[in-house]
């Protein structure tokens, strides 16, 4: 299969943006900062994009950049893994190895317990739909339960960005 890293177009094409200009400055640190050191990065990575493009570009931008770095951690993940030192520092970040192991189960007991939790789920999402469709209190005419209508605790909007594939 063909990488990008093969097509030297696709290779270079992240050193400039589309119109031809220089990068923006890196996104990611050359050295590991604390937690007040990397919010002031993020907010001045952010205000600096925000200086060039609108709030939406620099939110595209930031997910990209999102999508960027959890692929270039699952590319070198196991191998990092595979030299890290237990309980060790680099970069002045405590590093920790712990195993990591996954069972399978063959059990007919669990099986049905966890078919029972998917049923259970499809009927608790059940219940809050009818919940939300109800406009004021009435009495279950069969268990005599009062029905009250869900609360609405939040309202707003949310972006969702579908990055090219």
């Amino acid at each position: 299969m063909k990488q990008a890293h093969d097509n030297p177009e696709i290779a270079d094409s992240h050193l400039t943006e589309s119109s031809g200009q220089a990068p923006l400055a890196p996104i990611i640190p050359v050295r590991v900062m604390d937690a007040v050191e990397r919010a002031c990065f993020a907010t001045d990575l952010t205000s600096g994009l925000q200086e060039r493009y609108s709030s939406v570009q620099t939110y595209v931008l930031l997910k990209n950049a999102e999508d960027v770095i959890e692929q270039a951690l699952l590319i070198c993940k196991d191998k990092a893994t595979g030299q890290a030192e237990k309980d060790s520092k680099v970069f002045n970040a405590e590093i920790t190895t712990r195993r990591s192991v996954e069972y399978g189960y063959e059990d007919s007991v669990l099986e049905r317990l966890e078919s029972e939790i998917v049923v259970l789920k499809k009927k608790a999402d059940e219940r809050r739909k009818m919940l939300r469709a109800l406009t004021s209190e009435v009495a279950d005419t069969v268990t005599g339960e009062i029905l009250r209508p869900a609360k609405l605790t939040k309202d707003g909007l949310a972006i969702i960005v579908k990055l090219p594939k």
